[in-house]
């Protein structure tokens, strides 16, 4: 009898729980059909069925919304990817052993922008290339996050719909995220090379509106922070929360086993030196 097993690692979280059956299922097709099927033959096919059924979708434009999610943003996963491999922004991986995944700190990241801007690397590996994945990742998770968002009335399963609107969220979050490091990277390196006063009171509008950006990328993390919060810890972090005595937050960022805690405490130092930036004379 044929089986096989599914290891669903992922580099990291980004596509978010409960999409791994995607995984699970392909695996079982191979195994119990014929396992010399070219793959690439075969994946768009899979792909569409998947959605349709495992979704409930009640019509054939909700299952190719949700098919083409799963082909896009898996698309746009690998870029944030390739992405990480040269400033290492992906945080909260701990059960990998790539080093380029393995406590990154967004503190580190800017200085590998800061590496880049100084000396590029090539096609592929510059903070050009960088920004425009991104991009294109922004737009692909924030469309399909709406249109995911749109057809939760038109399937039956909308528990996992949730979660693979939840994915194309964290990515959303995340390509924001990317885009702040570059520009305030930027910001920064162009008020050290300031020749004058005049010249650092000019860029303090800049560092105004990367403030405000911060403070937006702030909030929408904390959102994703409690919703993975209560998938990694649920009742039981209620538990611990409330015979700690002590609030949520700290004892989630005592436990970070999401890195978006680390997230969060890395966005409120970069919102100090964006204040005394925009405003140097404030206390």
């Amino acid at each position: 009898m044929w089986g096989g097993v599914c290891a669903t690692f992922s580099q990291h979280d980004l596509r978010c729980w409960d999409t791994t059956w995607y995984a699970y299922a392909l695996q079982a097709e191979y195994c119990w059909g014929d396992p010399q099927r070219p793959l690439a033959a075969e994946l768009d096919r899979f792909t569409d069925a998947f959605a349709a059924t495992f979704y409930g979708a009640r019509g054939p434009d909700t299952a190719q919304v949700i098919a083409s999610a799963y082909r896009e943003l898996d698309a746009a996963k690998s870029e944030l990817e390739r992405n990480n491999y040269l400033i290492r922004d992906i945080i909260g991986e701990y059960d990998i052993h790539d080093a380029s995944y393995v406590d990154n700190t967004l503190e580190a990241s800017i200085g590998l922008i800061d590496q880049m801007a100084a000396h590029p690397k090539g096609p592929g590996k510059t903070l050009a290339d960088i920004r425009r994945r991104a991009e294109n990742a922004l737009h692909v998770s924030a469309s399909f996050r709406q249109k995911l968002a749109g057809a939760a009335a038109q399937v039956q399963n909308t528990y996992s719909l949730h979660y693979l609107v939840s994915a194309a969220h964290k990515m959303e979050n995340h390509t924001q995220r990317t885009l702040l490091l570059l520009d305030m990277a930027d910001a920064f390196q162009r008020r050290a090379a300031a020749e004058d006063a005049a010249a650092r009171q000019a860029l303090r509008p800049v560092f105004a509106e990367l403030r405000k950006r911060c403070e937006v990328l702030q909030g929408d993390t904390r959102l994703i922070a409690d919703e993975m919060d209560e998938l990694a810890h649920g009742a039981v972090g209620k538990l611990i929360w409330e015979g700690a005595g002590t609030d949520k937050v700290s004892v989630a960022t005592a436990a970070d086993t999401t890195g978006y805690h680390k997230v969060l405490a890395s966005l409120t130092g970069f919102q100090e030196r964006l204040r005394q930036a925009a405003d140097p004379g404030q206390p």
